[in-house]
């Protein structure tokens, strides 16, 4: 499964939950910080009230901060407010078809104990993807191995 794991540093230590001594996790910031040398300005401490857009075209985004509301106009606008937020945000802004395919991960979990380690114990988390379900009937396996306390706990996501 895709994961934020740079798999050339990855040790395979299975510790990923308790954060990489390797350096082999990333987080998005990365492309903050890349997104910044180019002259993007990074707005913080905001709450993006709605898109501001004419004739097909997105102009700005109005803002609610400390100070009151504002409006911040740029030629290109990246509203990344997540799955559930972004179409809220753009339903908000008038564009009433925004999230009308919107999929949810339920993380529906089964579990169980392995006896020992079951041979698992150095796996990274959701590293495996099974999908030959997806298709007839809509679910995914993948994977979750917790081994911080010398015991191997695996879950199911459906």
């Amino acid at each position: 499964m895709p994961k934020f794991v740079n798999f050339e540093k990855c040790k395979n230590c299975g510790m990923c939950v308790t954060g990489c001594r390797y350096g082999a996790k990333w987080t998005s910031q990365r492309y903050l910080r890349e997104a910044r040398k180019a002259g993007a300005k990074i707005l913080t401490g905001v709450s993006v009230e709605k898109v501001l857009h004419s004739g097909g075209e997105v102009k700005g985004v109005r803002v609610r901060g400390s100070s009151g509301f504002s409006d911040t106009e740029a030629e290109n606008i990246v509203l990344a407010a997540g799955g559930i937020g972004t179409p809220i945000i753009l339903q908000r802004s008038g564009l009433t078809h925004a999230g009308s395919n919107l999929f949810l991960d339920l993380f529906v979990s089964t579990f169980g104990w392995l006896k020992g380690n079951g041979g698992m114990k150095d796996e990274i988390g959701m590293a495996t993807l099974i999908d030959e379900f997806h298709e007839s009937r809509g679910f995914i396996l993948s994977p979750i191995m917790d081994t911080t306390h010398g015991h191997v706990f695996v879950s199911s996501t459906f």
